[in-house]
């Protein structure tokens, strides 16, 4: 699979996953919607930042992640889930000033960090539906003739 249509695969499947994740979490915690009410909230809010940022990062992190030359699986798996984490915190970050316009600067660290903290659960989805795609691409072989 060429690697824009699997990285927009990845883009919408992760913000599919992250909206039901945080759905079933605040139809738990609170309760006041149905679990599809907050789907469609975290789907329209999630899914422009997952394409616009996630995509180009993971474009960048993939060129720099491929320039480490290393055996150890281990390593690289650990290299990507702490690079994919860094950058799922820093996209998080500048995606909820972009939609907050700015304001989010003025409030205090306490109150954007755990929206900032959602953008390493949606970049560890991204990065983790991404390899499964990757994976399973390599293993299919086209028909030959």
């Amino acid at each position: 699979m060429a690697a824009i249509p699997r990285k927009l695969l990845s883009a919408l499947l992760a913000s599919i996953a992250f909206a039901c994740i945080l759905g079933l979490l605040s139809v738990g915690m609170r309760g006041a919607y149905d679990f599809h009410m907050y789907v469609l909230i975290y789907a329209i809010y999630g899914t422009p930042g997952l394409l616009l940022i996630g995509i180009p990062v993971s474009f960048l992190l993939d060129y720099g992640l491929g320039k480490i030359h290393t055996a150890n699986a281990g390593v690289r798996t650990a290299l990507t889930t702490v690079g994919y984490a860094i950058a799922g915190f820093a996209g998080g970050t500048i995606y909820l000033i972009v939609i907050t316009s700015g304001r989010a600067l003025q409030s205090s660290f306490g109150e954007w960090l755990p929206l900032s903290l959602l953008g390493i659960l949606a970049a560890l989805l991204f990065a983790f539906i991404d390899r499964r795609l990757l994976a399973s691409s390599k293993t299919i072989k086209p028909p030959v003739g």
